[in-house]
């Protein structure tokens, strides 16, 4: 994700807030780009995953699923 303004930037897993911790990190790269890392990945992560993006423009959300098998 990356928006200019850069956006402020939050995400939710089956619409509970995503915390960072030790397997969820969010980084943002030198170019702007945002990203959820999850690592390792395990069955209590599968779900929908949303991605708000929030700036002086407005806001925009996209969902994915992410399936473990």
């Amino acid at each position: 994700v990356s928006g200019l303004p850069t956006p402020d930037l939050s995400w939710q897993l089956d619409g509970k807030p995503i915390r960072p911790d030790s397997a969820h990190k969010m980084l943002v790269r030198e170019n702007g780009v945002h990203s959820l890392i999850i690592e390792p990945v395990t069955s209590r992560d599968a779900g929908i995953y949303t991605c708000i993006a929030t700036n002086r423009a407005g806001q925009n959300s996209f969902n994915l699923e992410l399936v473990v098998a």
